[in-house]
């Protein structure tokens, strides 16, 4: 009978323990949780604010390019400016939009329901603006390329220029899916 309730004690203690483990076990995994959730969530609007900014600088330099030129065909000068600073504030306003979108999800006060529902929705929002945006910078480009009044040398750097931003969109592309899917899965 004696070995019966040592028995039972070393149980007791061991099963102590264990609980005691899988509380921390549980506590570990939340701030590893929370920490990737914080990093992806942060990456995401790192991302989009550099967007938000290289888009603003960006309808400076064609408003200046344009205005500036010698070489622009002056009845598409209107027609470039305008076609472009459109383009620019359509994008920035998007990225604006997802960056707060993407701000205003909380790990603590929302359900993963209602984040996984948010950053799939920034996402999806995201795709559609890539998918918008990019046949409408191939028309920009080409507006741009009746402006330039098909000057060939320039033709072939708007080529090389035109093919290494679409080389770096879409990894830029890749890396923001790669944050979204980080961020979903952290939860």
């Amino acid at each position: 009978m004696e070995k019966i309730n040592e028995i039972r004690q070393i149980w007791q203690e061991m099963d102590r323990r264990l609980s005691k483990l899988e509380i921390e076990n549980k506590k570990i995994m939340q701030t590893v949780m929370k920490s990737t959730y914080s990093s992806a969530k942060e990456k995401l609007l790192n991302k989009y604010l550099r967007f938000i900014i290289i888009e603003c600088v960006m309808i400076t330099f064609m408003n200046l390019f344009f205005i500036f030129n010698p070489l622009i065909v002056d009845k598409y000068r209107i027609l470039a400016i305008t076609y472009w600073d459109i383009f620019f504030l359509l994008e920035v306003s998007l990225d604006i939009y997802l960056f707060y979108q993407t701000k205003d999800i909380n790990i603590y006060t929302s359900t993963i329901t209602e984040i996984t529902k948010k950053a799939s929705m920034n996402w999806k929002i995201h795709k559609i603006g890539v998918l918008a945006g990019l046949p409408l910078s191939f028309v920009g480009i080409f507006i741009m390329a009746l402006s330039l009044n098909a000057y060939e040398y320039i033709l072939y750097g708007m080529a090389v220029g035109g093919v290494l931003g679409l080389i770096i969109g879409v990894i830029q592309f890749l890396k923001f899916r790669s944050n979204y899917k980080l961020l979903v899965k952290a939860i």
